[in-house]
């Protein structure tokens, strides 16, 4: 058999939004988060997941605007908890001072088949790629954690959005350091699990 007749199977990339995993072939990826805390994990190894029933009720309220936010920008809200409302106003300032009518792209999955690592991308423009927080932290690894999904879209620029419960937004820009950094991690973490 002549090397022209063989059959070259290239695995493909799978989303599982129920698993929320993403798998090349039966190779399980890492997502950008869990690159990041492996890199967290790397340089202190004492650093713990614990979290407080606080911390649990302000991600489920999150996770509450953030679904309801994805509505509204996909044009399929039917109904908004008011505890949503100013979020939604704030989006909308959001997209009038970025000068957009529409996002390109809301709550995407995107993988990286030759980084073998993969993320959703809150929000993005064809250049641009921006995540979305509603509470009042704002660590730097909010800034990496875009940077690894610019890369994985293959743009440069972007940032992280911090929507208030005042209807009130900022922007903050990713730099070159927070490519670099989300580079460094990606070394730290191991290329795949089954």
């Amino acid at each position: 058999m002549s090397t022209e007749d063989k059959i070259i199977t290239v695995p493909a990339i799978r989303f599982e939004r129920e698993k929320h995993a993403c798998y090349l072939g039966e190779d399980r990826l890492q997502s950008v988060g869990t690159i990041l805390r492996n890199a967290a994990l790397a340089f202190n190894p004492w650093a713990k997941d614990d979290i407080t029933p606080e911390a649990r009720a302000r991600m489920e309220r999150g996770k509450t605007i953030h679904e309801t936010l994805e509505h509204f920008d996909n044009g399929t809200l039917e109904k908004c908890d008011p505890l949503c409302e100013p979020y939604i106003n704030g989006m909308k300032e959001v997209k009038k001072y970025l000068g957009i009518e529409k996002w390109e792209a809301v709550e995407e999955w995107c993988a990286s088949e030759e980084k073998r690592f993969w993320g959703i991308v809150d929000r993005g423009t064809r250049t641009h790629c921006f995540d979305l927080k509603t509470g009042t932290a704002r660590p730097s690894s909010y800034r990496v954690q875009v940077a690894g999904y610019c890369i994985l879209r293959g743009t440069l620029s972007g940032g992280v959005i911090y929507l208030s419960e005042d209807g009130q937004f900022d922007i903050e820009a990713i730099t070159k350091a927070d490519f670099d950094a989300f580079e460094m991690a990606l070394q730290l973490a191991p290329r795949g699990k089954r």
